[in-house]
């Protein structure tokens, strides 16, 4: 999928011009610190809750989407936020291991599958050692009969076999909050990395 073009035409329905249910939940009982990178940050909405709920963290939404990230840095954004135009599979040199934290809402989901691979090598390179991951998958993108996504769906035993040799998982669940359309189609999962 070309998404500067699907920006740039206004063309994004998984927008929902809010972060995620998800993770509007789990801050409301957890917190983050230190550092923490949003890969496939689209407008920002997950990065400005995040550094709207933890001021005292410093947060990163990148994207490889030019246009998405100049529309991100329109919003009123919180100080703690700055958004930057990068290919996750090219990381700069300043990013690798920088990470406490990345959070990710369904940008693995948006990738082709056979791309799983560079995209855990490129999260297990953001973060620093021990770092956390907090992740909401989905897990039932419901397609019709042809389509094969994007979103490319993924099942919990795909998630232990893409991350448990680099990654702990600490727990998945599915969450109690989440956009209408996704109603028991997410699972989250928090990882640590090895």
């Amino acid at each position: 999928m070309d998404w500067e073009e699907k920006y740039q035409a206004d063309d994004c329905p998984w927008d929902h011009g809010e972060a995620a249910p998800g993770l509007q939940e789990w801050l409301s009982e957890n917190s983050f610190t230190g550092k923490v990178i949003v890969p496939g940050c689209g407008l920002g909405h997950d990065a400005r809750q995040i550094a709207e709920c933890c001021p005292d963290c410093e947060v990163i939404g990148l994207d490889l989407s030019e246009t998405a990230i100049e529309k991100a840095k329109q919003f009123k954004n919180p100080e703690n936020v700055r958004f930057i135009n990068e290919d996750l599979f090219e990381l700069p040199d300043g990013l690798i291991q920088s990470a406490d934290w990345v959070f990710e809402h369904t940008c693995l989901c948006a990738l082709p599958i056979d791309l799983r691979p560079k995209y855990l090598k490129s999260v297990h390179n953001l973060l620093k050692p021990g770092g956390q991951y907090l992740a909401v998958f989905f897990i039932n993108p419901d397609m019709d009969p042809g389509e094969d996504g994007p979103p490319f769906g993924i099942n919990e035993e795909e998630i232990e076999e893409l991350f448990l040799d680099h990654f702990s998982i600490e727990k998945t669940w599915s969450p109690n909050k989440f956009y209408d359309s996704r109603i028991g189609r997410e699972l989250m999962g928090k990882l640590i990395k090895k």
